[in-house]
């Protein structure tokens, strides 16, 4: 049995990637599902109101990220459950390429699946891509499971 990493924002398109994936490998693996916020900036944490007696900035920021991140467990879940899957689930925040990557380091998982949606070479090289970020810098092999539609 492969530990099996899939790495999903938690949209529609990810649950159709999923349902994908999961046609392709089968059940028969133990799967660790991945959502990965992109966590609250210092600038809406710099932003609270500092004479709030019960709100200061930090945990402005603290309160923040953690509803982000239970925002993504909860959506993740919703998708599981919308499948029948019952799987570990694991939110981080953070650059979604490198919590991807040092999760599926730690975890010592067998692959990876990560969606991808079809960019042109010209936009690849503006912006990043975070299933290219995976790709290249991934511990295992990295399953590209295309959207529908692009």
């Amino acid at each position: 049995m492969s530990r099996v990493l899939v790495a999903t924002a938690g949209t529609e398109f990810d649950r159709q990637a999923i349902e994908e994936a999961l046609v392709l490998l089968g059940s028969h693996h133990e799967y660790l599902f991945l959502t990965v916020e992109h966590g609250v900036t210092a600038a809406l944490a710099d932003g609270a109101d500092p004479s709030d007696p019960v709100l200061v900035p930090e945990e402005a920021f603290e309160d923040a990220e953690l509803g982000a991140r239970e925002e993504g467990r909860r959506s993740l879940q919703a998708i599981l459950d919308r499948l029948g899957l019952r799987a570990e689930i694991r939110v981080e925040t953070g650059d979604p390429g490198e919590q991807i990557v040092a999760v599926a380091e730690t975890e010592k998982v067998d692959l990876i699946v990560v969606g991808s949606h079809h960019k042109g070479t010209l936009r690849r090289l503006l912006g990043r891509s975070v299933s290219d970020d995976v790709a290249h810098h991934a511990p295992c092999p990295v399953l590209l499971v295309r959207y529908p539609g692009t």
